[in-house]
């Protein structure tokens, strides 16, 4: 094995970014807070468009669609 101190410097740059690199969240963590999101907005703001909830929140229509389809899913699995 190679002393480190020998390595080029971009693989040292390289391995230092890696180590210090703030990993994002995955997709599914991402899904799951914005849909946690768009639960808390539509308990305080009865009755508003998905537009309106999209654009307080700053998210997409979409991701607001996705998010209201899988509550009203909830919403209706709850009463059986």
């Amino acid at each position: 094995m190679r002393d480190l101190a020998e390595a080029p410097k971009w693989i040292i740059d390289l391995a230092r970014t890696a180590a210090s690199a703030q990993l994002s969240p995955s997709v599914h963590d991402t899904a799951a807070f914005n849909m946690e999101r768009v639960r808390g907005y539509y308990e305080t703001h009865l009755g508003c468009s998905r537009k309106e909830a999209a654009r307080d929140l700053g998210l997409s229509w979409t991701q607001v669609q996705h998010a209201v389809g899988k509550l009203r899913a909830e919403w209706k699995n709850r009463g059986k």
